[in-house]
């Protein structure tokens, strides 16, 4: 007789109900084509049901599944590994969309093939209720549907939630949401829906949400969601899917306990996709009625349909944090603005591409462009807390201006105190005035919203080196290389730390591998200072002839080579230098006390003179 599945702290569930479930998986749309797949799901489950799950291992599934004979080796053939992989993601699927409402649950933990089988006991999913005549929703905005969107669901998060829990449950992440279109040209609309759900969230006071960053970080990973609560430490976790063909749309979505993966609520929509706005509208209209919610209209005006593609498709491209990526991001906002000459989100999107990667690595006509952008998206939409925080790096990189930086980031933090972003520059500004346990608080709230952010995570290290504490930095920015050792900011700030506690072949080893991965201009620097302070006089200057080189074919600015000079002992020149950096409003210049790069200058009454002029006290 077979055995009954167990399930701990539960009842157990009838070998029959197991397989009953396991028939209408295999037979769902979902499974269909993937004979694999279902060959492989039955084998798992009705081995488990026989008693004989501890047999369940990576060899025996290899032979009697795929086909693999005896002198099978797993650890050189992947086969049951990736498809194990394949087969987490079509249950996720399933339970996504046709099996959403199912009462059981067979779940494939990552790094076993013994299948769990759970029963929901929480409360079961309201349904929408029926479409009614969208006519009358047109003068709603998407920006204002989207906040009902995030409102409903925290307010449903929060309401619902029973029990006890080891995390605060007003705590969410938005993972990235399936796009199940067929088509890998729509990924922008998928993460595009996920970012726009996410950031009106992110606006509702006293929600904690994850940022964008680390919620991306799970995209394509087989996770569960109570290994991405413990994770994150969130209470909640929003997933959904997205699906577009033709004229039609589909969305399903799906709040779940991070803390035991029983379901809070789930709706699914299906629309014609005639006005994409009007669609966002119903959607928020929804799930204020299944989730008994009062709310009240956004403000926002609607862009163009078309604009609003193009500004996803930016997005999407901004997102990638690349140079080529960034390129084209600027292009789909200019189609955008094209498109819709009032649409702020652009404007604010293109002041984002035009600020690159790094701020301070881009020409002054760059800057000026995002600042006007930025601006123009301000005065379209004062509620932007993305284009404030612009606003307020560029006031502080290209206007020195103080006072009306922290403004912007005041203003940016009180729309948006979830921003992980404004957080992380506002770090920076502390830095620079050497408020260094401000900058500390805001680089760890910073990192606290987006744990995984690789930017997040550095600048926790920028506060401690800002501050000179340089044992802390060196921690700090090791352990931020845990998450990519090829993030070439945390590995030249490694270098710079080394340079501080004068290890100078530390620091030249880590330049050169900067180097390798393709960072050429400031990890040349890098080199030039290291051996400057390490006495190498002619591999310095060989150093300063190599920027030289290189400004010929693209921009480099003067405050390095300045850098260099002063390192050499050579004051006349590290001036010189410094005031070309001052004329071209080197969006270095507000970074000049943090390094300590110009310690040996401070008696020089031309040095207070710079720090006066920047706006930083002496």
């Amino acid at each position: 007789m077979p055995n009954e599945p167990q399930q701990r702290d539960a009842p157990a569930i009838p070998a029959e109900t197991v397989q009953s479930h396991l028939e209408a998986v295999l037979k769902s749309p979902v499974f269909a084509g993937s004979e694999r797949l279902r060959r492989f799901l039955r084998f798992l489950v009705e081995q488990t049901l026989k008693g004989e799950g501890d047999q369940l291992k990576e060899y025996t599934v290899g032979t009697e599944v795929f086909g693999r004979g005896p002198d099978y080796d797993p650890r050189i053939d992947s086969t049951v590994r990736v498809h194990a992989g394949k087969l987490r993601d079509k249950l996720r699927e399933y339970y996504l969309t046709d099996g959403r409402d199912a009462s059981l649950r067979i779940e494939l933990v990552k790094g076993g093939y013994v299948p769990a089988f759970r029963l929901l006991t929480a409360p079961a999913p309201e349904k929408a209720a029926p479409a009614r005549d969208r006519r009358s929703w047109k003068k709603w905005s998407v920006a204002g549907a989207l906040a009902l969107v995030a409102a409903a669901i925290a307010l449903g998060a929060i309401f619902k939630w029973r029990g006890p829990r080891p995390v605060q449950t007003r705590s969410l992440v938005v993972l990235p949401f399936l796009n199940l279109s067929g088509d890998a040209t729509e990924e922008y609309f998928s993460d595009g829906l996920t970012e726009e759900i996410t950031n009106a969230l992110a606006r509702l006071e006293g929600l904690h949400v994850v940022a964008r960053t680390s919620a991306f970080y799970f995209k394509g990973k087989s996770s569960d969601v109570r290994q991405i609560g413990q994770t994150l430490k969130v209470g909640t976790v929003l997933e959904g899917s997205v699906r577009r063909s033709g004229s039609k749309l589909r969305v399903v979505a799906q709040l779940v306990n991070a803390a035991d993966g029983y379901h809070l609520w789930s709706d699914t929509y299906e629309r014609e996709m005639k006005d994409v706005f009007a669609i966002q509208d119903e959607i928020a209209q929804s799930i204020a009625r299944a989730l008994k919610v009062r709310l009240s209209p956004g403000q926002r005006r609607t862009p163009h349909p078309q604009a609003y593609e193009a500004y996803l498709k930016g997005r999407y491209f901004w997102n990638k944090r690349t140079e080529e990526g960034m390129q084209k991001a600027s292009e789909y906002f200019q189609q955008a603005i094209h498109i819709d000459p009032n649409y702020a989100a652009a404007y604010a999107g293109l002041a984002d591409s035009y600020q690159n990667v790094n701020v301070a690595a881009a020409p002054l006509d760059r800057l000026v462009k995002a600042k006007a952008a930025a601006t123009k998206a301000l005065e379209l939409d004062d509620t932007l807390a993305e284009a404030h925080t612009s606003l307020a790096r560029l006031k502080l990189h290209v206007d020195w201006d103080w006072p009306g930086a922290e403004r912007e980031f005041k203003r940016a933090l009180e729309l948006n105190p979830n921003y992980a972003t404004a957080h992380q520059w506002y770090s920076i500004y502390f830095s620079s005035l050497e408020r260094h346990e401000e900058a500390r608080f805001e680089a760890q709230r910073a990192r606290q919203l987006d744990p995984l952010s690789l930017a997040a995570n550095q600048s926790v290290g920028f506060a401690s080196y800002a501050a000179g504490r340089y044992d802390q930095a060196l921690e700090e920015f090791r352990k931020a290389l845990e998450l990519d050792p090829s993030f070439l900011l945390t590995q030249r700030f490694l270098g710079y730390t080394y340079v501080r506690k004068r290890m100078y072949p530390e620091a030249i080893a880590e330049f050169q591998r900067a180097r390798e991965l393709g960072d050429n201009y400031m990890c040349i620097f890098g080199l030039g200072l290291a051996e400057a302070a390490s006495g190498n006089r002619s591999k310095a200057l060989q150093r300063i002839s190599e920027l030289h080189e290189l400004s010929q074919r693209t921009y480099v600015s003067p405050l390095p080579i300045a850098v260099i000079y002063a390192a050499l002992g050579e004051k006349d020149q590290a001036f010189e230098w410094l005031e070309k950096a001052y004329q071209e409003r080197s969006a270095f210049m507000v970074l000049i006390k943090v390094h300590g790069f110009f310690d040996n200058l401070r008696s020089d009454p031309r040095y207070k003179d710079f720090l006066r002029h920047v706006g930083l006290p002496p």
